[in-house]
This record gives C-alpha cells, structure tokens and sequence, in this order.
C-alpha cells in the first residue's frame, strides 16, 4: 500500500514563504553501469529548488532506491521521520534503457513535494542587454558648420529575445498494479445463532487508488441451546471485493456466495441441512504499512442476505438468520 498523500502533505509543511527547509538525501541501490544515478538525482533536485536545498545535517531525510528488478528499473523514494520511521514512499519503473528518464521522474516527485511552485517554475530569462546612451553632440563652433550629411537609415527592427525556454510538462509516472496476499481472522454477527469466529484469505491486485480482491471465508460452527439439546450453523463462502482507495482508507462492494450449514446436536430427530447463501453488502477499511512490503488491515462489513434461512425443532422455530449480518475482522496483507 503506499501513502504518497502523505509524503507530500509532511514535505509541504517545511516549505514557507522564503524557500524550503534542507533535507538530507540517502541515495542507494545496485543500478547498471553508465547509469550515474546519484549524481543526476542530486544535481537535478538542486537544479530545481537551489544549491542549499541538500545537506547532510538536516533533521529531515529522503530516502532514494534505485535498483534493477528483472526486466525493468525502480526508484523508489521514502519520507523517513525524525524518529527513523518510514513515513511515507512511492515507487516508480521504466525501461532498463530509460535510466536517465527514471532519475529526471524521481527528481521531480521530490522536488514537487518539497516546493511544487518553485519545482515548475521555468527558467529565468536570459538578461536584455541594454545599448550604451549616444555620445554627445560636439560643441558649436563659430565657423559656418559644412553640411550636414544625411541622416543614416533606422536599423532593422530586431525581435526581442524570448523569455526563456518553455518548459514541457512533466509526464506523469506510470500507474504501478501490486498483487498482493491477506490472511486474516474474522468474527461475523448474523451468519450463526451466537457470534461466529472465522478465518479469510484473500488475493487481489492494487492501483494506485483502487484493487479488485477474490476472498475466501470460513466460519466456525456457533450455535445455542434449545430444549433438549443444541442447534449450530457454519458458513463458508466466496466474495468478489472492489474497492477504491483514498490514503490508508479503503471503501468497497461485496458480493458473496457459499453455502450455510445448519445442524442439530443431541436432539431427538437431528439432522443436518444445507442452504445457499448469498449476499450483497458494503466494506469499510483502513489499512497501514509495517514495512515496505507487509501492511496491517482492519474492517468492518454489512451483508443482506438474498435467501435466510430457519433452524426449527419439531415445529418451533429455534433461529432464523436476520435480514443484515455484521462482520468485522483484522489482518495482515503482503505484497507479492
């Protein structure tokens, strides 16, 4: 999961109105030869925000990696916090032949976070020089002054110098897609006659502001007591979750199907049955990184069942699955 919100709304808070405050720069990474990556970094985010921008004693830290992964390079540049934290990274990829586009991207991401006005700035245009005044007039003679030759011709009129180079825009940084693996645990209200503890794992994949995921979920017999015994009921069910993303925060659709076991134990006629289940709800969740690869996630979930089903002993009725079940549950998540 990644927070560049938060990368950015953290380096804004050092700019103020007379320049930006100093950062330290970490470069690292295993790059091929003839990419001179940290030299370019550096040079490039002084060419845009200053020569004292960089400087080995300032309390604040950007973190840059380049390296080759496979068939392609990645940078990826993280805001560490005074306390040594990562608080925030962004991972961008190219071609292995596009080295210097990789730096010039990882360069304005930082620098756009430092000071986004003064990153996008075009150059200063080159000084107008400005002609000398003309000489002055010689003194007036007594003697009868010759002829005065004729005036000489205007010079050409010459187009005044641009005001400097126009500065393309920035092509933005190619959408990155993360596949990734959760494995959690879960207690549901409404699936079961008393509170049923389960297990879900999911795999999906993730943009950078949305992820389809596939969950699989299992639940716990959980049942209650009637006369003369026990009546239990198990889940165990498929959902297909899109969400979108806003920083940690995550909202998402869910559709469900799987199959509702109910039982009865230590009755006189117990039997077991066997009923479709199947739903449609709404996710809310937040989720934080631990590292850069492994993340924590909590949630919380409505689903109203298409089809409820009834427990009955003899002919009472001993439980019957609401109209909205509750799910809530945490986990961990890690990219692949």
């Amino acid at each position: 999961m990644r927070a560049w919100p938060i990368f950015c709304a953290l380096f804004l808070g050092a700019t103020h109105a007379w320049g930006v405050e100093p950062f330290r720069l970490e470069v690292d990474g295993e790059m091929p030869d003839g990419c001179p990556a940290a030299e370019a970094l550096r040079g490039q985010i002084e060419k845009r925000l200053g020569a004292g921008v960089l400087a080995e004693d300032a309390a604040r830290r950007v973190r840059a990696d380049l390296r080759r992964s496979g068939d392609a390079l990645t940078g990826t540049v993280t805001l560490v916090a005074p306390d040594g934290r990562p608080a925030g990274a962004r991972t961008l990829r190219a071609a292995p032949g596009e080295c210097g586009e990789l730096v010039q991207a990882m360069a304005l991401a930082i620098s756009i976070a430092a000071d986004p006005l003064q990153a996008l700035a075009p150059p200063e245009p080159p000084a107008v020089p400005v002609d000398p005044p003309p000489p002055e007039p010689p003194p007036l003679a007594l003697a009868a002054p010759p002829e005065a030759p004729p005036p000489p011709e205007p010079p050409p009129l010459a187009l005044a110098p641009p005001l400097g180079p126009a500065v393309p825009p920035a092509a933005a940084p190619p959408e990155t897609l993360d596949l990734y693996l959760a494995l959690g645990g879960a207690v549901s209200i409404g699936t079961a006659p008393a509170l049923a503890p389960g297990l879900t794992l999911e795999i999906g994949t993730r943009g950078d502001w949305w992820s389809v995921a596939a969950e699989a979920r299992g639940d716990l017999p959980s049942g209650a007591q009637v006369a003369g015994g026990e009546v239990r009921a198990s889940l165990l069910a498929g959902t297909l979750a899109p969400c979108v993303h806003a920083g940690p925060w995550a909202a998402c659709a869910l559709a469900t199907a799987g199959v509702l076991r109910g039982e009865g134990v230590d009755l006189a006629d117990a039997r077991r049955v066997d009923a479709p289940y199947l739903a449609g709800g709404v996710r809310g969740a937040a989720e934080w990184p631990l590292t850069e690869a492994l993340g924590l996630r909590f949630w919380a979930d409505a689903r109203a069942p298409l089809t409820r089903v009834t427990l009955r002993v003899d002919e009472d009725v001993a439980w019957k699955s609401p109209a909205i079940s509750m799910g809530f549950g945490f986990g961990l998540t890690g990219r692949l």
